[in-house]
């Protein structure tokens, strides 16, 4: 399947897609539609209910919802069920109608190094733990740092652990598998979905929508799973996916990130207080929706409520 407007030449394959009668692929029209162009404030007033629900309510058919949505769902929201807010569905529905999916050039790492640059390198403390926090202070194994305001922005355990009023929503977990391939075996990007009862819920050549991951021309396979699982256990299902052999595959590395993102079940806590008084602030994909959207998001309004406390007398900020 492919969105008809950008690929416009693909529109009658995706229409022939097995997903469902005329009326089912329709609905999915409507739902993207919907999603896509309703304003935000609607979406987010909207009954909530949980994502499968308000999927059958839309009336995609259930071949769509286990042929593509329950497995393409699976690798965003990192769970199978489809229990995750309807709401958040429909913010994260709307991002891939409206916007691109991308990746950074330079790994995601590149978004921490930009806002490590601005910090003077005597400024940083890298491999300490924080003990404890005020809105004054900040308490380590090395000693008590002082500060006009101090922010918490870290994963939603630590986050707690640090700030008894934040409360740490569930994490997802997620495990990827790096492979190397000689050569991508497609003409253009795309997500190979897992096949049902398998383990592997996606698939991706990163390097044919990130050239610069593969700096020597041979092709890069990200592969992910939602439980922990060794590498020799999805060999030959990403072999299958991406139409090679087992022998072809050269395995890189595999990484298990047990906090990848929290869950967000209703009701959908949906840009949550980020000053938490006295000059205590906390920031990450907790407070607002769990991406790096969120994280983004939530980071700019918090770094507002430190200029509104830091400067009252300036100019006026949105929230």
């Amino acid at each position: 399947m492919v969105d008809p407007r950008r690929h416009p030449t693909a529109v009658v394959d995706t229409v022939r897609a097995p997903i469902g009668n005329l009326l089912q692929e329709a609905a999915l029209g409507l739902f993207s539609a919907r999603a896509g162009y309703l304003p935000v404030a609607r979406l987010l007033a909207a009954d909530e209910r949980p994502a499968i629900d308000a999927l059958r309510r839309a009336g995609v058919g259930e071949l769509a919802l286990e042929r593509f949505f329950r497995p393409f769902l699976s690798g965003v929201l990192l769970e199978s069920e489809l229990a995750t807010s309807s709401r958040y569905l429909d913010l994260l529905w709307r991002s891939f109608v409206r916007g691109r999916i991308g990746l950074p050039a330079r790994g995601m790492q590149a978004v921490g190094e930009q806002l490590a640059e601005r910090v003077p390198a005597h400024a940083r403390h890298l491999s300490t733990e924080v003990t404890a926090v005020t809105g004054t202070s900040v308490r380590t194994a090395e000693g008590e740092t002082r500060a006009d305001a101090v922010v918490v922005a870290t994963d939603p355990a630590t986050a707690s652990r640090l700030l008894p009023a934040v409360q740490a929503s569930a994490p997802r977990q997620v495990t990827t598998h790096l492979h190397v391939l000689p050569r991508s075996p497609w003409e253009a990007p795309l997500i190979v979905l897992g096949a049902p009862g398998g383990r592997l819920v996606n698939s991706v050549v990163v390097s044919d929508a990130q050239p610069a991951y593969s700096p020597d021309g041979r092709a890069l396979v990200a592969s992910s799973t939602l439980d922990p699982t060794t590498e020799a256990q999805v060999r030959e299902e990403v072999a299958r996916a991406q139409g090679v052999a087992t022998t072809d595959l050269d395995h890189l590395t595999s990484v298990t990130v047990t906090g990848a993102q929290p869950a967000a079940l209703p009701p959908l806590q949906h840009r949550r207080p980020v000053d938490l008084g006295e000059g205590l602030f906390v920031c990450g994909d907790h407070r607002d929706t769990p991406s790096i959207q969120g994280a983004m998001a939530s980071g700019a309004r918090t770094a507002r409520a430190v200029l509104r406390r830091l400067h009252p007398a300036g100019p006026t900020l949105d929230r």
